[in-house]
């Protein structure tokens, strides 16, 4: 064979082995980001119950501060090593608690007080409900109700039968920095409250994580969340309220809004769900889903027919299913419906850029290998 015909040849299978170098780097890059699903780096293990001295070994505390028995001045009495004055510039703190409610049904218990409070590096455990004749009572680590001003920071909630954290009627709640497991219902509840935070916690081994039910202007924020039997966040009939840069896996739903509407769910890393990583449903309008990384086995997200206006831009991947959720014989509002997603249309999400990109350089290197193999051919049939 000529040297100049070899040398083409080789040239050309130099150029087709970069092209298949090329092609695999982009499969990779592809596979990385748009994969089905994955493992959560970010998972963690359940944290072992805390026993050092460091820890003040109290019994379930009770204050009702409209009880002249059971008020934060009878309680503060009882208790020297709590300080402050309740106010904003100085508020109650009470830290380096170690409470067993011994099958009680709290361990902490905090009713009608517009005291400032501050909740710290404490230990809440084996909390459990009680059903009296007339009504049930849930367990929990910690509840408020008719609370304004409290605080619950880098604490340990576990083994309490039904919530780590129950709050109801309460404003101005900040939850920060805890670890809550092994609550048979949920992590942190919330029933009617307003303008609090819920951020940075991690929340697993439950039946859902964070619920909130009848909830307006809160934030839910860099959360870890896993092993939900249920839904990793819900919001039920819960309105403006913020849903930002958390980690929820292993969740049957991770996110879900129920009658919830202005609502926005952003920057949110969803993985391992078996059923849907986002699911509105019920009504839930107005809402924006917005920059969110979805990875799982079920339906990424889900928007059921009932809930209008939702607002999709720049999820990964960015299509979505609509889906029948209240079933209706009235067809009326079907050209509603369709036109009232502000980005993607459902059955057929668009293709990314990234795998346009990469289908697209894949085909030119195919190409650009067979028309020089094709050259060579012509040319040696002449030499």
């Amino acid at each position: 064979m000529p040297k100049r015909i070899t040398y083409k040849i080789m040239k050309a299978l130099k150029i087709g082995k970069y092209g298949v170098f090329l092609v695999c780097i982009l499969g990779t890059i592809f596979s990385l980001n748009f994969g089905l699903d994955m493992d959560n780096k970010l998972d963690f293990k359940a944290l072992p119950p805390l026993t050092s001295d460091f820890y003040r070994r109290l019994s379930p505390i009770y204050i009702d501060n409209l009880d002249p028995e059971n008020n934060w001045e009878v309680f503060i009495l009882e208790n020297p090593w709590v300080v402050g004055t309740g106010s904003r510039e100085d508020p109650y703190i009470l830290n380096n608690m170690f409470i067993d409610a011994k099958g009680g049904q709290s361990c902490v218990l905090i009713k009608n007080s517009d005291s400032v409070f501050q909740i710290i590096n404490s230990v809440f455990f084996n909390a459990s409900s009680r059903d009296f004749p007339t009504y049930f009572d849930p367990g929990q680590g910690i509840y408020l109700e008719n609370v304004s001003h409290g605080h619950i920071i880098n604490s340990i909630f576990y083994n309490n039968e039904l919530f780590g954290i129950r709050a109801i009627n309460s404003i101005l709640i900040d939850i920060y920095h805890n670890s809550i497991y092994n609550s048979e219902s949920t992590g942190i509840f919330f029933y009617n409250i307003r303008k609090s935070i819920i951020e940075s916690n991690q929340i697993y081994d439950h039946s859902t994580g964070i619920y909130l039910v009848l909830s307006h202007y809160n934030s839910i924020i860099t959360n870890n969340i896993s092993l939900s039997r249920g839904e990793g966040i819900m919001l039920f009939r819960s309105n403006y309220s913020l849903i930002s840069d958390n980690t929820i896996s292993k969740a049957t739903i991770n996110i879900e809004l129920l009658n919830s509407s202005h609502n926005s769910v952003e920057h949110n890393l969803l993985s391992q769900f078996t059923q849907s990583g986002i699911r509105l449903r019920w009504f839930s309008h107005h809402n924006t889903i917005l920059r969110n990384t979805v990875l799982g086995s079920g339906s990424n997200i889900l928007i059921g027919d009932s809930s209008k206006n939702t607002v999709l831009r720049f999820n990964n991947p960015s299509g979505y299913f609509r889906y029948e959720d209240i079933a209706s014989n009235n067809k009326k509002d079907d050209k509603d419906d369709n036109n009232s997603e502000k980005n993607n249309e459902n059955n057929a999400p668009p293709i990314p850029l990234l795998n346009i990109l990469f289908i697209g350089l894949f085909l030119f290197a195919i190409i650009t290998v067979i028309v020089i193999i094709i050259q060579l051919n012509v040319k040696h049939e002449y030499s």
